[in-house]
């Protein structure tokens, strides 16, 4: 049995007007109460879409920003903050909605753009998926970034990304998520 899930994912700006926006088709083969597993993702982005805005919260009082590959995994990690008793709106989130974007020999233009519409950013956490694609493009962004700012590469050791990490932790495998270390 698969199930067929779509997502709308809206960027709008201070004013409310749209900026850019994406669907999402995932076909899900199991669920369970707070887990699901993937079979087929597609992303595809409106034509019109402004590439410099991507999923985010921004909070402008703080100086750390934390980098996640898709929307899903910076919802999860806001969601693991919350189940630990974290006040997870005190930090900045930013997706990059993919990590095989490097194509032009410079950062992510997500990434590029927040940065440049948020001076007061010096540290970035990484929080790319845990293959090759996240890996290689955390160590290609942090010798981009590493004269500017201070970086910490904070991917999951143990699972696929910080979704998977989460849904370990609602099946009771995990209890909290690896603390920053600066």
């Amino acid at each position: 049995n698969l199930l067929l899930f779509h997502c709308l994912w809206l960027w709008s700006d201070s004013f409310g007007y749209i900026l850019s926006f994406h669907f999402d088709f995932y076909t899900v083969s199991q669920i369970h109460e707070y887990t699901c597993s993937y079979q087929f993702c597609l992303y595809l982005n409106h034509a019109g879409s402004n590439k410099a805005f991507s999923f985010s919260y921004t909070n402008t009082n703080r100086d750390e920003l934390h980098v996640f590959e898709a929307a899903i995994d910076l919802l999860s990690y806001m969601t693991i903050l919350k189940e630990n008793n974290e006040n997870f709106v005190t930090k900045n989130y930013l997706s990059l909605a993919g990590a095989n974007n490097q194509a032009n020999g410079d950062i992510p233009i997500f990434l590029k753009s927040f940065l440049s519409r948020h001076p007061n950013i010096k540290t970035i956490v990484f929080h790319l998926d845990n293959d090759e694609v996240g890996t290689s493009a955390t160590t290609y962004m942090m010798n981009r970034l590493k004269n500017k700012y201070h970086y910490i590469d904070q991917h999951s050791t143990k699972y696929k990304d910080v979704n998977e990490e989460l849904q370990e932790m609602k099946k009771g495998s995990i209890v909290k998520l690896n603390p920053i270390e600066k």
